[in-house]
């Protein structure tokens, strides 16, 4: 590192003397997925577990150019929550920017229930997007489609026999005649076979 340097897309030589280069790895995480205090913090065995796997890994001289190494400590439930709240009012301001004027109003226990769900000690909170596009995004996608929720209302989300549930504004009857609409299984089956089950509401 000493001798290296950083460039651009470009290939231009980019002047780093005044930046913190930040490196992340998963090296250890299978030590780190194991049981931790309620806080999250990590005990000395397993730090000095993760710190040998590091080392089997690198060679020492490239461990000995980095200035310091960093464990963090394991999501706790409320930092989850914390997160699953950032996710959805993120999801909200990206419909608002595409004009979708559709409040998304999701209950205690599906916020509960995604953060459960949507956590992995492996992998962090990195699933919980994927779990969000797939139970929230790709049903409101099906019901503003059949015209079951409209721009201007609130689309609730609420748990129903532990299933994630996006509650129509508008019955069938309310609704138009069309006689290529699809319900809403058919709907999601064909999302999931076109999409891997992630559709983008917004583009």
């Amino acid at each position: 590192m000493d001798d290296g340097r950083i460039t651009d897309g470009q290939g231009r030589v980019v002047d780093a003397k005044n930046c913190i280069v930040v490196m992340t790895s998963n090296l250890g995480a299978e030590y780190l997925s194991r049981n931790t205090a309620p806080d999250g913090k990590i005990d000395p065995t397993t730090k000095e577990l993760v710190m040998n796997a590091l080392r089997n890994y690198f060679l020492p001289e490239f461990l000995n150019r980095i200035s310091s190494i960093v464990i963090f400590n394991r999501l706790t439930r409320r930092e989850i929550r914390k997160i699953v709240d950032l996710r959805l009012s993120e999801i909200q301001k990206r419909l608002e920017s595409n004009d979708k004027k559709i409040t998304i109003n999701a209950s205690e226990e599906v916020k509960d229930y995604l953060g459960a769900a949507g956590y992995s000690p492996a992998y962090g909170a990195r699933p919980l997007q994927r779990l969000i596009e797939k139970e929230i995004l790709n049903r409101l996608a099906v019901l503003i489609l059949r015209g079951a929720i409209k721009d201007g209302e609130t689309a609730n989300v609420v748990l129903e026999d532990g299933r994630v549930v996006v509650l129509p504004n508008h019955t069938d009857s309310e609704m138009e005649e069309d006689e290529d609409m699809l319900d809403d299984d058919d709907a999601m089956l064909e999302l999931e076979d076109g999409t891997n089950g992630n559709m983008d509401l917004y583009e």
